[in-house]
């Protein structure tokens, strides 16, 4: 199975290929529009408010969270597999799900938490959620494009690297898992923790809440870069680093220029999209 998979993922898809294809050309011509008239898309309405949060329950949240992501959310997902009927190799498969959903609601509940019992302090921890769908989903849209072709670019560069060094390569634990699954409805349901749930915490933390805390003590940029590595280390995935890292910059760069956090949950959300597509195809076509 594993030389099979590795094969179908060399190979690929004509029709994701053609697909992506046409993205990495529809990015480098946003860039260009970019470049020739020195800026985004629209105009910017205000950035995201300040958040200026105790640096003790600031750390409160994070050790909260974190511990949600690497303790209370596996096992929960470990006690769900065992309390369900059937054999554990039949419910092998269904594992990574039920712990995706875990963790990630783990994390949704632990912030929930937050917001109910501290209110003054983490209300605002999100920042706006929107200044209207259209106008986020503008955004989110024109983030995606800008980012898919340097995303693609760092993963080549990442790949020549380490078949030049001859590092062992793999693929981020997300994307090996979903293509694996011999479940169709299993591999239909992924949509709700990779599309819906992990967007959602994840520019929660990241963004509304992670880099407009480090923008209160660091330079712009360096709470941008800072916020990114952290968003990219999250993931755990040494060949992933890199376009992880650009993805991270540029969610932030949205969330920075358009004063939304929907816009950025948006454009996570059309990226992951993007790379369940890919997977449908390696999967179905």
């Amino acid at each position: 199975m594993p030389d099979l998979f590795e094969q179908e993922l060399a190979a690929g898809s004509m029709f994701f290929s053609v697909w992506a294809t046409m993205l990495v050309f529809v990015g480098l011509g946003a860039w260009l529009h970019a470049l020739v008239h020195r800026k985004w898309l629209v105009a910017v309405k205000g950035p995201p408010p300040e958040w200026k949060p105790p640096l003790a329950d600031f750390a409160l949240l994070g050790i909260a969270l974190l511990l949600a992501l690497v303790i209370v959310g596996p096992l929960i997902a470990v006690e769900i597999i065992r309390l369900l009927p059937g054999h554990p190799e039949e419910l092998s498969e269904w594992a990574f799900l039920l712990q995706s959903l875990s963790m990630q609601g783990t994390i949704l509940l632990t912030l929930g938490l937050f917001w109910k019992f501290q209110p003054k302090t983490f209300e605002t921890v999100g920042g706006k959620p929107s200044r209207g769908l259209f106008y986020a989903a503008k955004w989110g849209a024109y983030g995606f494009v800008l980012a898919i072709p340097l995303v693609a670019l760092a993963n080549i560069v990442t790949i020549f690297l380490f078949n030049h060094f001859g590092w062992e390569f793999s693929l981020q634990e997300t994307v090996e898992e979903i293509v694996s699954v011999e479940s169709t409805l299993l591999f239909l349901l992924m949509p709700l923790p990779v599309v819906i749930l992990a967007p959602l915490w994840e520019e929660i933390v990241f963004r509304g809440g992670l880099f407009r805390y480090l923008k209160n003590c660091l330079p712009g940029s360096l709470a941008l870069l800072l916020s990114a590595i952290c968003f990219s280390l999250i993931h755990g995935q040494p060949a992933q680093f890199g376009g992880i890292l650009i993805l991270g910059l540029i969610l932030a760069l949205v969330y920075q220029k358009s004063g939304s956090l929907l816009a950025p949950i948006l454009m996570h959300a059309f990226f992951n999209a993007n790379t369940l597509l890919g997977l449908f195809f390696l999967r179905f076509l």
